[in-house]
């Protein structure tokens, strides 16, 4: 895998992989000019979209409706890579149960767990 960031101007630079493109600078209250998310937002973003990826997959292969799974537990994804301590589970709009919606969090929980032992 292969991430390039090029500096622009400023707080701006151009973050790169593959052919998509996309800018990262600071907000305005920090002396930026808000042209893009800043690293802090990409890392949450990074954090959250691969997380609601394998949410989905897990209900997914079990026959379960992904359309309603809106992953907004990054305090949870940050605890799994030492940034916060606070646990927040995602946030399931799916009609899929309670049971369901426990096995979720709980895989979900395994699986961080699983890839912080090795280091991924």
């Amino acid at each position: 895998m292969e991430v390039k960031a090029v500096y622009l101007d400023d707080s701006k630079f151009e973050v790169a992989a593959r052919t998509h493109r996309a800018i990262c600078g600071q907000p305005r209250d920090n002396g930026g000019a808000d042209a893009g998310m800043s690293p802090p937002e990409f890392l949450m973003a990074s954090l959250a979209s691969c997380a609601a990826y394998y949410a989905a997959q897990y209900l997914k292969t079990r026959g379960l409706p992904a359309s309603g799974l809106d992953d907004r537990h990054l305090a949870g994804m940050l605890r799994a890579v030492k940034i916060c301590r606070r646990y927040r589970p995602a946030e399931l709009r799916a009609p899929i149960g309670e049971q369901a919606r426990e096995q979720l969090i709980e895989a979900y929980r395994r699986m961080l767990d699983a890839r912080r032992a090795r280091g991924a």
